[in-house]
């Protein structure tokens, strides 16, 4: 009489198989799930740092513009045209930091491994 596939293998050889497959996943995707989540931070400081430079440009440029009035109230022409001409420089870079970081923050801002996520939902779906 010909052995069927199953009967080579006991019912519990056969669970503690999947159970360490189970295992194998979950670990996998918990490994996937931390770098996902740990290059959404890193995106986060990137933009971070971003938006610090453009404040700090921001108060340069603050400074420049204060000086460039000041120096308009004396009528030398010469010097508060450089301050202003410096000032406006500045705030228009302090801008485009502010722009770049803002994108930069917006991107990585859901800190959801959505990955990780989806392919336990596969992977709970195909176990089903």
């Amino acid at each position: 009489m010909p052995r069927s596939f199953f009967d080579r293998f006991s019912v519990s050889s056969i669970a503690a198989a999947i159970l360490g497959q189970v295992g194998t996943v979950i670990r996998h995707e918990v490994k996937l799930a931390k770098e996902e989540f740990a290059a959404k931070v890193k995106g986060l400081l990137a933009g971070g740092v971003l938006m610090v430079i453009a404040a700090g440009l921001m108060g340069g440029a603050l400074i420049l513009l204060v000086v460039a009035g000041v120096s308009a109230l004396t009528l030398v022409w010469p010097l508060w045209l450089s301050a202003l001409v410096g000032g406006g420089a500045l705030l228009v870079l302090a801008l485009i930091f502010l722009w770049i970081g803002s994108a930069v923050i917006k991107k990585n801002k859901d800190l959801r491994p959505e990955r990780a996520v989806s392919a336990m939902r596969r992977f709970s779906r195909d176990f089903d």
